[in-house]
């Protein structure tokens, strides 16, 4: 046996030393859910029109997460472009205006409850009417990670339909 093989560690037999980044290295990463306490499962496109159209229509109490506030987004857009649509191929001019109408106050909640995740007053949607900038600022909240505990607002968004 070598006379330096001992010399490495103060013991025979005793665990080596090791550092705070190698011991977190080995250990088995969490899931994303307990990493930033939000829910690693995303609202689907049926759940999301479902919770704004539905369940939380007049709703402006609460967290939206980024999954129901942008799925809904997407289907509005999607809505409102058929309308358009038909008000050309028709010449009523209608469809348009009735859509419009409809999800104007789901939209309106459903952003004023995404503000309420990043714990920001639903009071800054009034921020749009400041030309691009505005709505530059409004992108960027609603796509950032809201915050991952429970704030004034209420409880993390747990992206099931309530």
């Amino acid at each position: 046996m070598d006379s330096d093989e001992g010399a490495s560690t103060p013991f025979w037999g005793a665990p080596e030393p090791i550092t705070i980044r190698e011991a977190i290295s080995t250990t088995a990463p969490l899931p994303p859910s307990v990493q930033t306490g939000r829910p690693h499962v995303a609202m689907s496109f049926e759940q999301a029109i479902r919770t704004c159209l539905q369940l939380k229509y007049f709703q402006f109490e609460g967290r939206a997460s980024r999954s129901e506030y942008w799925w809904f987004f997407l289907f509005s857009f999607i809505v409102l472009q058929v309308a358009a649509v038909m008000d050309a191929v028709t010449g009523l001019f209608i469809f348009y205006l009735t859509a419009a109408l409809v999800l104007m106050i789901p939209s309106l909640s459903v952003c004023v409850r995404r503000f309420h995740d990043f714990d920001r007053s639903g009071w800054w949607i009034l921020i749009v009417l400041i030309p691009f900038i505005g709505s530059l600022v409004v992108l960027i909240w609603t796509v950032s990670e809201g915050n991952p505990f429970p704030n004034q607002y209420g409880t993390i968004p747990t992206n099931t339909p309530e």
